[in-house]
């Protein structure tokens, strides 16, 4: 009955969606195609099938798509393969798909900077570039004034942010927002975006001054429910650490929350208050130069907590369980 099911559904979705595989005929998208998806079938590596050359003639076909909503092109540096995207053939597509809701360029590792042309895509809701080696983005995203989601995790050589990005107020998903080493007041583009459910801010080293922090407003954005704060473990300036974490307090509405290579002696009296009852996932790591813990053992509904990499911390003292009163036990939702 499955297979029956399936058989059904790729006749129903015939032409409306195309994915191309290995030997697939490009010939049968046409104008009708709305989703469109390069890349391998699982087995491709097993048969000896390589990443595919980035021929730009490969794609003409594609282009009898003149109102592709859905565009996935799955780079090469996965476990089976994938389709190779360059410049040139990036250049092509955007400007050829400029009604797409759906973009994934993710793990694309010969594309190298991603065109300008990306702001040509008015409608664009969701745009994944992770995995990628871009250094820098370009300025025109900020014209994505309808984009919802932005995966850029996994781009290790990503320096900085683009100009403006505060301008995506319709943003749920940032799951990086880089800091680069003069630009870590750029932060503050953070304030406009009320909308966000998950977030990420890589190199909080770079925030200078506590203020900006303060300005990114992660207090007020009462959507947040996914938080990474991340630093790069080195500092020679503790108390500037723990005052931009200090201004980095999220609304209490955060289920889950990682703070990585803070450089603080300790943590600010918000991580680990009773208030923050909704989280369930907690992760500190990578905090060196702390020597004591947060009172997270009185967070009613911790289910995961991991503790990494404490290179100054001797001992635990009850102050780690929390202002628990004898009926109430600390730990209480926590998963062994």
């Amino acid at each position: 009955m499955h297979d029956l099911i399936s058989e059904l559904a790729k006749l129903v979705s015939e032409q409306i969606c195309f994915r191309w595989e290995y030997g697939s005929d490009l010939s049968d998208i046409n104008i009708r195609t709305r989703h469109l998806s390069f890349s391998h079938d699982i087995f491709g590596k097993q048969l000896g099938i390589e990443t595919v050359a980035c021929d730009p003639q490969r794609f003409d076909a594609s282009y009898e798509a003149k109102h592709l909503r859905t565009l996935i092109c799955v780079g090469g540096e996965i476990p089976y393969g994938g389709i190779s995207v360059d410049n040139d053939v990036a250049h092509s597509l955007l400007s050829a798909f400029n009604r797409l809701r759906v973009l994934s360029l993710s793990w694309c590792t010969r594309l190298v900077e991603l065109p300008k042309t990306i702001g040509l895509l008015k409608h664009l809701r969701y745009l994944d570039l992770s995995g990628t080696p871009f250094r820098r983005l370009p300025d025109t995203i900020r014209k994505l004034v309808n984009l919802c989601d932005l995966e850029i995790s996994d781009t290790e050589k990503l320096k900085e942010m683009p100009l403006h990005v505060g301008r995506l107020t319709k943003l749920q998903n940032l799951s990086d927002y880089v800091l680069g080493e003069r630009s870590g007041s750029s932060i503050k583009e953070l304030e406009k975006l009320h909308c966000l459910r998950k977030q990420g801010i890589r190199n909080l080293q770079n925030v200078k001054d506590p203020q900006d922090a303060l300005k990114a407003n992660l207090k007020g954005k009462t959507q947040l429910k996914y938080l990474v704060l991340e630093w790069n473990g080195d500092t020679n300036d503790s108390s500037n650490e723990r005052a931009v974490l200090e201004q980095l307090q999220p609304h209490t509405s955060v289920e889950y929350l990682l703070i990585t290579g803070y450089g603080g002696t300790r943590f600010p009296d918000w991580v680990g208050v009773s208030s923050f009852s909704n989280i369930e996932t907690l992760g500190l790591r990578g905090c060196k130069y702390c020597c004591s813990l947060p009172p997270v053992g009185q967070l009613r509904f911790l289910r995961v907590l991991t503790i990494e990499a404490f290179e100054e911390l001797v001992s635990v003292g009850p102050e780690f369980y929390g202002n628990c009163t004898s009926k109430e036990k600390p730990f209480r939702s926590l998963e062994v």
